[in-house]
């Protein structure tokens, strides 16, 4: 592969964090999850805090009708799959259907409907997570979610080629 960043991604397994990549290069262990995890959110922070300084200008005032509605910044591109998935909150866990798949976040239809703006959640795919995430919406029996991390994009592939269940 040409860029060596276009197939890194990272996986936690019993608490340590591994840089991975999908060509023939060797896991590399980062360290202790608590560690490494949070020495990412504070890289991120500061790269979002740098980046909404230089953007915050250019968001226009929504019109007053539109008011009532939450304003989701979509940035990425959406993928429509129907994957079966399972969502783990305080509140215990379910089998769910995720929708609407972006490496941001995705949507989930979940029979319980328990979910509420802000609640912290963690989203397992097949092998893939737990995805730490958290509600930016809910409605009836759905619910939007933003990943903790942005999911790399061959992972996103790979739900889509093989874990859609309409295929």
């Amino acid at each position: 592969m040409a860029n060596d960043h276009d197939s890194l991604f990272f996986v936690i397994r019993k608490d340590e964090v591994w840089a991975c990549w999908l060509d023939t290069k060797s896991p590399i262990k980062l360290g202790a999850a608590s560690v490494v995890i949070a020495a990412m959110k504070e890289l991120l922070s500061e790269h979002e805090s740098a980046a909404t300084d230089q953007t915050e200008a250019a968001i226009p005032a929504r019109p007053q009708e539109e008011a009532e509605r939450p304003i989701i910044e979509r940035s990425t591109e959406r993928h429509d799959v129907s994957v079966i998935g399972r969502l783990r909150t305080a509140r215990g866990a379910s089998t769910v259907t995720i929708h609407d798949l972006s490496k941001d976040g995705c949507q989930i239809y979940d029979e319980l409907g328990l979910h509420s703006e802000g609640d912290r959640v963690t989203i397992r795919i097949g092998s893939i997570g737990p995805i730490g995430a958290t509600v930016m919406w809910s409605g009836k029996k759905r619910l939007g979610v933003r990943f903790e991390y942005a999911l790399h994009a061959y992972v996103v592939d790979h739900i889509r080629a093989s874990m859609d269940i309409r295929s």
